[in-house]
């Protein structure tokens, strides 16, 4: 059921997770001006007030650290914690996993699931979808349909900042989804919350506040829901309902990797966990090294120190002129020459030393490999250090591998069920659960996988056909098939047959009468 009225929001406890949400959130996006008011506790994380607990301990972070007045402070930020959601997504979704049913008699199921999941907003939903479930610890995706605008249903995804999911024993029971709609130059706050059950998808719009759901509302005040109306026919507990046709969730809620600090409360165990978790004082650390950098080469810019008189008096004082009044000195301590060049050293091995350190740190502690982000933690390294680094890489991508593949098992078939409801004869229908495969490796090194081809096959222990299937994983028989046949037929013809011919069961001679041997 929705939420009652006049309830905070988010709802305990998870505010507890809001919190954490809006901290990785900041960094994923690299907002720096969010980070700043976040670490100097000078705003609301989620609709609370930093008091205690998590977010206190940050006040001493450098993002969080307040600018005197009239100071110039550099702050740059390196991108690292968005590169490594990024990199989670790509290393698991870059090619897509396969999606196929255990049983399809006439094949027309498998026809149309093809059909509605081999579609490029499908992926990008799933890209999308894993990239912000690496950040903040888990996504959701949530089936919809509009028959005037596709012939098929789709799913959109919502990281786990947007949702609130309920689990019994680990499987999820219900899915809330909201969206806000602010009012301008107003403290009220418009929520639409649309909950998914089995069955059914619940629907209501909230009037209330920042930190307060506030009171019910038709859906027809807001513009945006106001199309909802006429779909929520039927009502579940008095509240508006629209039937889905399928007995199953038509939501998922898949977790990044399993939580760590909330895997004793009950509640928020099954939330996940972000790659960011316990790594914000080194992505501090590490914005910290590139603004100091920075500030060294501000303060690294040649400058000249000259008499008083030869220049006017403004009072400011500008870091980007070249010429400068000397300072009021005896002449003993000015020296020889009254005009004297001023240039600072800029420490860039050190900073960059400093930098690679801290990234690499970061990169190996969210379970990747070095080789994977060597732009930010550069090191010389062998070929055979390199594949064994990218395997640290592949086995965190096989763990959450795991979780999405029983969350794309279920929406695939809520998928087929709804489509059969929504557009019948179309080749929806209840199925069994599908198999979800993702291929063995996410990014192989194409140069690698050439160089172990050749040296097999010069060592004459691999068959052409084997070739083929190593250089192309996810080919299908009949493509490898072909691909077999242009290889025979582009063959050039072996010299040492030119004017001889196949021996036949009586023997066979050559153009010249002898027989061949």
């Amino acid at each position: 059921m929705l939420p009652q009225q006049d309830t905070l929001w988010p709802p305990k406890p998870y505010d507890q997770a809001y919190q954490r949400y809006t901290v990785w959130d900041a960094w994923y996006r690299g907002d720096m001006g969010k980070l700043a008011e976040l670490y100097a506790g000078q705003t609301r994380a989620a609709g609370r007030t930093r008091q205690g607990g998590i977010l206190s301990s940050l006040v001493n972070f450098f993002v969080g650290r307040p600018v005197a007045p009239g100071e110039h402070r550099t702050r740059l930020h390196a991108p690292l914690a968005g590169n490594l959601a990024r990199l989670s997504a790509e290393l698991l979704l870059a090619t897509p996993p396969s999606i196929n049913l255990v049983d399809d008699n006439d094949g027309r199921a498998g026809k149309r699931l093809d059909e509605i999941v081999n579609q490029p907003q499908f992926r990008a939903a799933l890209l999308d979808g894993a990239e912000i479930g690496a950040a903040l610890g888990g996504t959701a995706f949530t089936i919809a349909w509009d028959r005037d605008i596709a012939d098929t249903p789709w799913v959109q995804a919502a990281g786990a900042d947007l949702v609130i999911p309920e689990h019994h024993a680990g499987r999820l029971a219900a899915l809330t989804m909201w969206t806000e709609y602010p009012v301008d130059n107003s403290a009220t706050v418009f929520r639409h919350l649309e909950q998914h059950v089995p069955g059914y998808i619940l629907h209501g719009l909230y009037e209330g506040t920042a930190t307060n759901l506030g009171r019910m509302v038709p859906l027809t005040v807001r513009p945006e829901t106001e199309h909802l109306a006429a779909l929520t026919e039927q009502e579940i507990g008095g509240q508006p309902a629209i039937p889905t046709g399928s007995r199953k969730l038509t939501a998922v809620y898949i977790p990044n990797a399993s939580a760590k600090d909330w895997r004793r409360d009950g509640v928020l165990k099954d939330l996940g966990r972000s790659d960011f978790e316990g790594l914000d004082g080194m992505f501090d650390a590490l914005d910290e090294t590139w603004s100091s950098w920075m500030r060294d080469i501000r303060l690294a810019k040649a400058r000249l120190m000259v008499p008083e008189g030869t220049l006017d008096r403004t009072g400011q004082f500008d870091p980007d002129r070249e010429v400068y009044q000397t300072l009021n000195l005896p002449p003993n301590m000015i020296g020889d020459n009254a005009i004297n060049a001023q240039q600072f050293l800029i420490r860039t091995q050190e900073h960059a030393d400093t930098a690679s350190a801290i990234s690499a740190q970061i990169i190996l502690a969210a379970g990747y490999s070095l080789s994977d982000l060597d732009q930010y933690a550069s090191s010389a390294q062998t070929a055979t250090e390199v594949t064994d680094r990218r395997s640290q890489s592949e086995r965190t991508r096989d763990r959450k591998g795991l979780n999405w593949q029983a969350g794309l098992s279920a929406l695939s078939q809520a998928l087929m069920e709804v489509d059969a409801a929504v557009y019948p004869g179309k080749g929806g229908q209840s199925i069994a659960p599908p198999s979800v495969e993702f291929t063995a490796q996410a990014t192989p090194d194409p140069t690698q996988v050439a160089q172990q081809i050749s040296f097999l096959r010069s060592a004459e222990v691999l068959s052409r056909e084997t070739a083929v299937r190593m250089a192309n994983p996810d080919w299908t028989d009949e493509q490898v098939g072909a691909e077999m046949d242009r290889l025979a037929a582009e063959a050039p013809a072996d010299p040492g047959t030119f004017g001889r011919y196949e021996p036949d069961e009586n023997g066979a001679e050559d153009d010249t009468g002898n027989e061949v041997p």
